[in-house]
């Protein structure tokens, strides 16, 4: 380091310059956070570089989802929030407890509307087993009755090819039940075992902002189905890769890289404690 009067050599420490007396002027001193305790932990991580990658793929997530024709509502709502999160912290504001509740919000909205959506799944999958009960009694006496009554009056070939028609309906609303049901299922499962366990999490995490105060409860369990719900998201892009859809690929694979991040996030910041379940 050199004084910047004279150019002659700084010797460390020194508060004036050797050769020609200059003052050198003391760096000032760091603003030291105006939070304290866990409020102020928290403000670390949402303005850290990891949370601001977590940002922009959620940012890409959104927008290549737009783009590919669909208005995903959520991560529209999540990307806002996180953002106003990141910048909040960043200029070291502290009370990000009302955005914390927002996203906590959103979780509990994506877990309302999944469970309503595929419960009308799972209710016309039932449908689609009684449609095919209904179906079933041509299997029956009427079958022999409709069918001697349509020979009559269609003739033997078309009778047999309605006949026919309607045994292919009934497969296929057997079929149809089925994989609904299976599909409603599956969604309702990862709906109640993962994202709860997120809401759970979230639902802690804003009123301990507020206090000042470490009350985070499930952040073990909200980390690991965080990483499972970044699974399914990379697999889901990997089938739409297969469609050959590069909008669909996208925006899931940032969506699943999101999801991993956010398990890292909270894996290291609160997932050490050995009372949190």
């Amino acid at each position: 380091m050199f004084c910047p009067n004279c150019g002659h050599n700084r010797e460390e420490n020194n508060k004036f310059c050797t050769n020609c007396g200059f003052r050198f002027e003391e760096p000032a001193p760091e603003e030291p956070p105006r939070g304290t305790g866990f409020a102020a932990k928290v403000t670390g991580i949402l303005r850290s570089d990891l949370f601001l990658v977590a940002c922009i793929l959620l940012s890409a997530s959104a927008l290549f989802s737009l783009v590919d024709g669909g208005i995903d509502v959520f991560k529209v709502l999540y990307t806002i929030f996180f953002w106003i999160l990141f910048a909040n912290a960043r200029s070291k504001n502290f009370g990000n407890s009302n955005m914390l509740r927002c996203v906590s919000g959103t979780v509990l909205a994506e877990k309302v509307v999944t469970w309503v959506i595929f419960g009308m799944v799972a209710s016309f999958s039932l449908a689609s087993f009684v449609a095919a009960f209904v179906a079933k009694s041509f299997d029956s006496g009427i079958a022999s009755q409709i069918y001697e009554e349509l020979s009559e009056e269609l003739g033997e070939s078309m009778s047999v090819a309605i006949y026919g028609g309607i045994s292919s309906v009934k497969l296929f609303m057997i079929v149809l039940g089925f994989a609904f049901l299976l599909i409603a299922a599956v969604v309702l499962l990862v709906n109640l075992l993962v994202i709860n366990k997120v809401h759970r999490f979230t639902k802690s995490l804003y009123p301990s902002v507020a206090e000042d105060r470490n009350a985070v409860v499930g952040a073990n369990a909200a980390r690991i189905a965080l990483l499972v719900m970044g699974i399914i998201s990379a697999v889901i892009a990997v089938f739409g890769g297969l469609q050959g859809d590069f909008c669909y690929i996208v925006a899931n694979s940032c969506f699943a890289a999101v999801q991993i991040i956010l398990s890292v996030i909270i894996g290291r910041s609160f997932g050490v404690a050995k009372n949190q379940h």
